[in-house]
């Protein structure tokens, strides 16, 4: 069974692969490597402490947000050794570069940790927030983002929090506005709506597509009042820095958007989108590959009307 789950992890990762397409595939991979290096470079400048620090958070948000506890319980005793050979893979250019450098210590945290998370059962996905969460009538049409707020409360509401407490420092802000950008791009890879909704939300592909980029925008624009708010409190002088950040994480919204209508099929998936805009989000944070994004999204625009044409 465990070698069954090991095949299906690499099947799903060609499945993806084979979804996004080998041009785009072949696109980004460069793209994705200079990334890659950038930010290992960026750590390399780090404490070898603050890189296993940034390596414990990784890994523990990517346990859990997973949603496939249940269907690995299959496996009992087997699955906490799934769990480990996965994060041991996302770990090991760390525990090589922790080696290189003689840091036992960390190699040793390393290994301690990746013996410890599997171990935790919890999930964090919110499941009962349909009970008390409610939503006001303007945002009637937008399904995703309701769903995607019962889904991510948790991790909204910490980052709103955090953020709150330390806006007196410039970089808080700033970086709580980019990670509630990512947060509510990924409302966009849930499944699609039926067919016949296309038609409830707009009477043309174009003034969907409108209609949607402008409510995306303009939902993450609302729900951001507070911290922008914070921040010019403290920080006014540097106003460019939040209208900058605002900017970014607004494009980030256009581009989950047209993501979806590119790929639109009803009633199905959109997590194949995950590794692209994964790449597009990455490109922000690389200063000479900026523009890729804001030129993709204007051609994916187009593209996800002409796709759309095929439903109406």
């Amino acid at each position: 069974m465990l070698n069954f789950v090991l095949s299906l992890r690499i099947k799903q990762f060609f499945r993806g692969l084979t979804e996004i397409g080998f041009i785009r595939v072949v696109i980004i991979i460069p793209f994705m490597a200079i990334i890659i290096l950038g930010l290992m470079e960026s750590l390399l400048s780090r404490s070898l402490w603050e890189a296993f620090g940034f390596l414990a958070l990784m890994l523990i948000s990517l346990h859990f947000n997973r949603k496939d506890k249940h269907f690995l319980s299959v496996l009992k005793n087997q699955r906490d050794a799934v769990f480990a050979i996965e994060y041991l893979m996302v770990s090991l250019p760390f525990i090589i570069w922790f080696i290189i450098e003689n840091a036992w210590l960390q190699v040793i945290s390393t290994i301690i940790l990746l013996r410890i998370i599997p171990l935790l059962k919890w999930t964090f996905v919110y499941t009962n927030s349909t009970a008390w969460l409610r939503f006001p009538k303007l945002m009637t049409k937008d399904f995703e983002w309701m769903l995607g707020i019962r889904k991510n409360i948790g991790y909204i509401i910490l980052i709103y929090i955090l953020a709150i407490i330390l806006s007196y420092f410039t970089v808080s802000v700033l970086v709580a506005l980019i990670l509630l950008a990512i947060i509510t791009a990924t409302f966009y890879l849930e499944k699609s709506e039926p067919r016949n909704y296309l038609h409830l939300y707009a009477d043309s592909p174009s003034e969907l597509m409108r209609q949607k980029a402008l409510r995306a925008v303009g939902l993450y624009l609302l729900s951001t009042i507070p911290l922008s708010i914070a921040f010019l409190v403290f920080h006014f002088q540097y106003w460019y820095l939040l209208l900058a950040a605002l900017a970014i994480s607004s494009i980030i919204q256009l581009t989950s958007v047209t993501l979806k209508y590119v790929t639109f099929t009803p009633k199905e998936s959109n997590q194949r989108n995950v590794i692209l805009l994964g790449f597009l989000v990455a490109c922000w944070f690389t200063p000479f590959l900026q523009p890729v994004p804001l030129l993709m999204t204007m051609t994916y625009y187009r593209k996800a009307k002409n796709r759309l044409k095929l439903f109406y």
